[in-house]
């Protein structure tokens, strides 16, 4: 089913092919299988991951609208909401990337960030590891 709702679907067919002959993509998808293409995004860095991921995304929310709230289907409203997602995601990714300090009006760079490694305990010691995440004023937290 995965198979015919992201690739072979005649309305998602229609969608991948116009949206390759209009550059947005850039290419032909010539993936068979959604597994296939994935593994073809993981090995090939001139695909446009980003779209393309965002368009498995978009489909998947134009066909829950269309199953639970009868909302019409086409290659434009997948399209259209494909583009409106990816464009949010990087105005998001953008303002994430700056602190801005409200008070001031001034700008700054982000923190540096520091990679850091896990190391496997000693034989007989058990290693416990856990992270959190808080951003001042989002209204949002993680713990892993």
């Amino acid at each position: 089913m995965q198979d015919h709702l992201f690739l072979h679907c005649p309305v998602v067919r229609e969608y991948w092919n116009a949206n390759a002959s209009v550059r947005w993509l850039g290419t032909h998808l010539r993936s068979s299988s959604v597994l296939s293409l994935f593994r073809e995004l993981r090995n090939n860095v001139t695909l446009p991951a980003k779209k393309i991921i965002t368009s498995i995304w978009s489909i998947w929310k134009t066909r829950n609208a269309h199953i639970f709230r009868q909302s019409p289907v086409s290659s434009m409203g997948i399209y259209s909401r494909a583009f409106r997602i990816l464009t949010e995601w990087n105005m998001r990714t953008r303002l994430d990337s700056l602190d801005v300090n409200i008070n001031n009006n001034s700008l700054s760079k982000p923190p540096r960030t520091m990679q850091v490694a896990w190391t496997p305990p000693t034989p007989g010691i058990v290693k416990i590891n856990f992270d959190g995440s808080v951003r001042n004023n989002s209204g949002s937290e993680q713990l892993v």
